[in-house]
């Protein structure tokens, strides 16, 4: 998700959110996080070269939808106004 707000440009702000870390707290073991790290490597490095217009991914494209007419009142990146000729 993050690295489609950054793909779209859109200004990322920080909210601080108060948090105690503590080995009760954690409920991933040690696969499961070498797997969600290797996944947000990948991403980021098909975000790079997607960037670069090396490769191409669904995840980075401009008409990506996830629910399609979910955002309808967001402006057109294209240009092109709805209903013209």
């Amino acid at each position: 998700m993050l690295a489609q707000i950054c793909w779209k440009r859109f200004v990322i702000a920080e909210v601080s959110c108060p948090t105690r870390y503590f080995r009760e707290a954690s409920s991933i073991n040690f696969r499961r996080s070498v797997l969600y790290g290797f996944g947000c490597l990948w991403t980021a490095v098909r975000f790079r070269l997607a960037r670069w217009n090396v490769m191409s991914c669904r995840l980075f494209k401009e008409e990506f939808k996830q629910n399609a007419g979910h955002n309808k009142s967001m402006p057109q990146k294209s240009g092109r106004q709805e209903g013209g000729a």
